[in-house]
């Protein structure tokens, strides 16, 4: 059986619009807050003062692009209750566990 993380881990680029600090964008991170898996390639390469070439990732591409727009920017960590986790825990699987959810909720 495969190990199912407790946590999932996301850093958010948020903007302030006036009304409070609103999520724009999220992405895979590890418990590091380092980006992971699709987050970590952007296609658009940089050259740093020594000639050396690296590719952006995808935040760092992204947070440019909304920085561009001239709302305050800020990136944060996120970590939130992993629901498959917590379906496994509760011996259901996830769409079962979600519909239990919703109809505690209603």
């Amino acid at each position: 059986m495969i190990k199912i993380n407790k946590y999932n881990y996301l850093n958010v680029i948020q903007q302030y619009y006036g009304q409070g600090w609103e999520d724009v964008s999220e992405y895979e991170a590890d418990s590091a807050g380092r980006s992971i898996g699709e987050a970590l390639h952007s296609g658009k390469f940089v050259t740093n003062a020594k000639g050396r070439t690296r590719e952006l990732t995808l935040l760092s591409h992204d947070l440019k692009e909304y920085q561009f727009t001239g709302y305050p920017t800020r990136v944060i960590f996120r970590k939130e209750l992993n629901p498959e986790f917590t379906a496994q825990q509760n011996g259901l699987d996830l769409p079962s566990y979600e519909a239990a959810l919703l109809a505690a909720h209603s």
